[in-house]
């Protein structure tokens, strides 16, 4: 699962150093760039209008919609990716917005096999995991596809399958939100936050 806090540290060591540039600022229609001098490293550009949001830079282009104002909607001190998920409207086409998770799609693995299959013994049932951890989660799987198929593929010494499975790549339990996309959700908090400090300093 993602480190939360690690990404937050790294975006912060951009933060400390980014210049704002309001390019457009009217009403709802904005576009606002945070750049560290003499670098394009790390930069981001945060364009609103009626109904969306889109951050685009160095780390992907996000594209959101939900309310009139999508300040409103984002200006708040902590991130909540799975609820702005759901306001996604496109979605940065190098890294996406979630990913297959290898330690997830294990640990989904185990509670399946502990769960679901019955045993004759604890003898037959160590058997049985050790079978598994060897033909299921052996390798490093990169992908949701490549895991499917060694799911559906697989049938213990003893007859055990995994027919129901499905229902945890179903639900999602198996994949996480990418790098990228919760570094643009830590960048649209700090953006919006720093622009509504610099116009408080102008009234």
């Amino acid at each position: 699962m993602q480190n939360y806090d690690k990404i937050k540290q790294d975006f912060d060591k951009y933060a400390e150093k980014y210049e704002m540039t309001i390019n457009m600022d009217s009403g709802v229609h904005r576009n606002i760039l945070f750049k560290m001098p003499d670098t394009r490293e790390g930069f981001f550009y945060i364009t609103t209008w009626p109904e969306y949001l889109c951050i685009s830079g160095d780390y992907g282009t996000y594209v959101f919609q939900r309310t009139q104002d999508m300040f409103d909607f984002f200006g708040t001190d902590f991130i909540n990716p799975g609820y702005w998920a759901e306001k996604l409207e496109g979605v940065d086409r190098c890294d996406g917005y979630k990913k297959f998770d290898f330690d997830a799609f294990c640990k989904c693995v185990d509670e399946y096999i502990e769960d679901y299959w019955e045993y004759e013994s604890d003898e037959e049932k160590a058997r049985v995991k050790e079978d598994v951890d060897f033909h299921i989660k052996s390798e490093d799987i990169k992908s949701i596809d490549v895991a499917a198929q060694k799911i559906w593929d697989y049938k213990s010494p003893h007859g055990h399958t995994f027919d129901d499975f499905g229902e945890c790549f179903g639900s999602g339990d198996t994949e996480d939100y990418t790098y990228r996309y919760i570094w643009c959700l830590f960048a649209i908090v700090y953006g919006i936050k720093r622009y509504r400090e610099s116009k408080e300093q102008h009234v």
